[in-house]
């Protein structure tokens, strides 16, 4: 599993970026990413079955959070 990194918002996939979400069951890429971030609580935001979005709470409350998925899958989907 991978972790790309821009501004603390990262991407968990895998080298083929095929079915990569699956990278939410590996406990220690979770918390590597927790530790780069600070040991801070952190959003898991499932983007499509090939990735996922992880991303300090501090960037933004639930419901905000909720809107910007809402609002890409109007535009983008």
């Amino acid at each position: 599993q991978e972790l790309v990194i821009d501004s603390h918002i990262c991407v968990l996939s895998n080298e083929t970026n095929c079915n990569g979400a699956v990278g939410i069951l590996f406990k220690e890429k979770l918390q590597e990413y927790a530790a780069m971030i600070g040991n801070q609580d952190f959003y898991i935001v499932p983007s499509s079955l090939h990735d996922m979005i992880l991303l300090p709470s501090s960037m933004g409350e639930p419901e905000e959070l909720i809107q910007m998925v809402k609002e890409v899958n109007n535009t983008n989907v």
